[in-house]
């Protein structure tokens, strides 16, 4: 007689009871709310830290503090879902 289990074995109880752990086991909930403030905040982060080493003083331009970094949100379309942002580096010229 046989005293051990075979490695089929073994892995075969292993699956089922990984099947069983991610059918039964309850579902975090998300909060998008908090998701989407988070994502934010990193954005915002982001385009300071471009804005910090993106060194745009240039004695010999009178409207160097005109170049600056912007971020913008938008909507997607509905079919699409969610939001996307922008950024960019704009150099506004006065005439």
């Amino acid at each position: 007689m046989k005293k051990s289990f075979s490695i089929l074995e073994i892995i075969l109880v292993i699956t089922l009871i990984s099947f069983l752990y991610t059918a039964f086991f309850p579902k975090i909930k998300i909060n998008n709310l908090n998701e989407l403030a988070n994502k934010i905040s990193l954005y915002i982060t982001y385009v300071r830290y471009k804005a910090l080493i993106d060194n745009k003083y240039d004695l010999d331009d009178t409207l160097w503090h005109k170049q600056r970094w912007t971020i913008k949100f938008f909507n997607c379309r509905e079919s699409v879902g969610g939001i996307y942002y922008l950024l960019q580096n704009l150099k506004k010229v006065i005439k």
